[in-house]
């Protein structure tokens, strides 16, 4: 929940104004909210409300607000009866725009109908999300004023691609969350030449808005059933909005300024597949399997942003269903993500917590190194999504099985066996964040990646600068993680896939020789994609093809630990001890074959 409204002081100084402000009443009921009813005016009005308390059910008739903060130095003030609170500028004008002209508007926004000084009100009120953005008629998102028509040239150049796709794509007129359509060479071609320079002029400056790297957005619009996005006086659809851009995800390349990218990348890392399998579930379509539910959506809202890093957790809880987890506003932030990660290794089968640890991270922290942490841009995606892994035996199915104890110092004892150590490591991760850089071009991320590319065929290479056919397959196979995008094991058409891939990068080539080589490269792109970024690749000290975290170093050890699905790389500490670095792949561990090696025991391994 974002911060207190302490800051908003200009508009208290008098004592007028600090004996009209509005005094909240208690919340008693377990289901009680507060909706503020804004009474019908132009723009240019005064804003006059009302709070009114009310049991919350499926048959409340209210809608939601989603918004962004905005700075709260800049301070407005609204009417609440004959009383008065103080809200940010940003709401303030949201407030104006969505009021109905000649009928009243119920409306739930988090800043007014919650007491923002009352920390166990916000704890209840979190609970509450959920059902709030559910059971809302519709939620209303705020980008903000719309200067320069950035908002309407955005949404009209939206709507005609829609039409667009509708016209030349069977799939995109059936589908709610389409794949990849059945575009022809030459409509693709239009897609390329025509829409992304349109895009990238009239679509990408809307990314830019606040509204897209904000966290708490994420929850409000997946949980939504109906969703309006508004800039100014033009607006569109949410699930329209989804739609065209997620058929432009899977079917074009897509590049532009840093901050526009990074909105993008919110949007869709998180909002989509999280909305998705919500809209999915409700439909009945399939139900989320996924164990790590809470720890999966920490990662892919990992670079949005709030104010309290205890709401990186917080912040998801509405998405969540009855895991026994709730807010607590009165501790810190070291105590809220140790608390986190003790009680996410019970909820949790395989120590699957560590998968998602801080680990040795560029931030210095207090936090264990065992533990998720409010800063996660350094995470690669999470190998145990593999579903075949299963580095120290059969996967633990009962949760009965105590692997771990948390002593009171925090450190977390385990049970482990090292196999083999880092050795020689690329310098630098395979792919670049988005963050790490100013401009996303493509031609100079095609430089990156072919570079880096080589330099890892390279370590490969012998004294005399040759590959032996055996280690070229092994190459092609570890540099995937021997895992397709959806977490399969690949085929062994995959390693046809990369040579060919490599061989056209080696040459060069500026494109594929042929639309199915495009499409095979293409596939290998999205793959090395998904498992390559913030990992660097290494070949241990016994020959293993490897990928370690970023942070890895030299004579770090790659240990099975017992219960856990895939290898982790720890470093050790004087104590005797270790640091957690985070999740590692090493060819030959994968599936239990550490079992196996002479007189195997696991021993004792203790996490700080």
């Amino acid at each position: 929940m974002p911060k207190l409204l302490k800051s908003l002081v200009p508009f208290w100084d008098s004592n007028q104004t600090r004996n009209r402000s509005f005094k909240y009443t208690e919340l008693r009921a377990p289901n009680e909210i507060r909706l503020l009813m804004i009474e019908p005016g132009s723009r240019r009005r005064k804003l006059r409300c009302k709070l009114q308390h009310v049991l919350l059910t499926e048959e409340t008739k209210f809608r939601a607000l989603s918004y962004a903060w905005g700075d709260k130095s800049k301070i407005k003030k609204i009417f609440v009866g004959d009383k008065v609170i103080a809200v940010t500028e940003s709401l303030h004008v949201a407030l104006r725009y969505v009021r109905r002209k000649k009928e009243r508007l119920v409306l739930w926004a988090d800043a007014i109908c919650i007491n923002q000084d009352d920390n166990q009100e916000k704890n209840h009120q979190v609970a509450l999300m959920s059902k709030i953005y559910s059971y809302a008629e519709e939620t209303l998102i705020w980008l903000g004023k719309d200067k320069k028509n950035i908002g309407a040239r955005a949404f009209k150049c939206l709507l005609e691609l829609d039409e667009h796709f509708s016209g030349i794509s069977q799939t995109y007129r059936d589908e709610s969350y389409p794949e990849e359509l059945e575009l022809s060479k030459e409509e693709h071609a239009c897609l390329e030449d025509e829409w992304i320079p349109r895009l990238v002029e009239d679509v990408w400056p809307l990314f830019g808005r606040a509204w897209f790297t904000r966290l708490w957005v994420i929850q409000e619009a997946a949980l939504s059933n109906h969703a309006e996005v508004i800039s100014g006086r033009s607006k569109i659809s949410l699930d329209k909005l989804i739609k065209v851009l997620d058929a432009l995800r899977t079917n074009s390349v897509l590049h532009g300024p840093k901050d526009h990218l990074i909105g993008w990348n919110v949007f869709f890392s998180a909002l989509r597949r999280i909305r998705g399998d919500i809209v999915w579930q409700r439909e009945g379509y399939f139900v989320v399997s996924t164990d790590t539910s809470i720890l999966h959506h920490m990662y892919l809202t990992k670079s949005s942003n709030c104010e309290d890093p205890k709401d990186k957790i917080y912040g998801l809880l509405g998405l969540q269903h009855n895991i026994g987890l709730n807010a607590d506003y009165a501790l810190s932030v070291v105590e809220c993500f140790k608390h986190f990660g003790i009680w996410s290794l019970g909820a949790y089968p395989n120590l699957v917590t560590l998968s998602y640890a801080s680990g040795l991270s560029e931030i210095k922290s207090e936090i264990p190194t065992w533990a998720p942490g409010p800063a996660m841009l350094h995470l690669p995606w999470p190998l145990c999504w593999g579903d075949h892994f299963c580095a120290s035996g059969a996967p633990v199915k009962s949760q009965e099985t105590k692997l771990y104890k948390v002593v009171i110092e925090a450190e977390l004892h385990l049970e482990g066996r090292i196999v083999d150590h880092v050795s020689r490591v690329v310098p630098l991760p395979f792919f670049p964040n988005y963050y790490d850089i100013d401009i996303l071009e493509l031609d100079d991320l095609q430089s990156i990646y072919t570079k880096t590319l080589l330099e890892c065929f390279n370590l490969i290479k012998d004294k005399d600068g040759a590959v032996a056919e055996e280690a070229y397959t092994r190459f092609c196979r570890a540099m995937l993680c021997e895992t397709t995008q959806f977490g399969k094991r690949i085929q062994d058409q995959y390693v046809t896939w990369f040579r060919g891939y490599l061989e056209r990068k080696k040459g060069q080539f500026k494109y594929a020789v042929t639309l199915q080589d495009r499409k095979d490269d293409n596939l290998i792109d999205i793959t090395l994609q998904l498992w390559s970024p913030n990992r660097r690749f290494c070949i241990t000290n016994n020959g293993h093809f490897s990928w370690v975290p970023r942070q890895a170093q030299v004579d770090d050890k790659i240990v099975i630990i017992r219960g856990a699905r895939v290898p982790f790389v720890l470093r050790p500490q004087p104590t005797g001890k270790y640091a957690l670095v985070g999740e590692c792949y090493i060819q030959g561990f994968m599936e239990g074959e550490a079992l196996e090696l002479p007189g195997f025991e696991w021993e004792e391994v203790i996490l700080i």
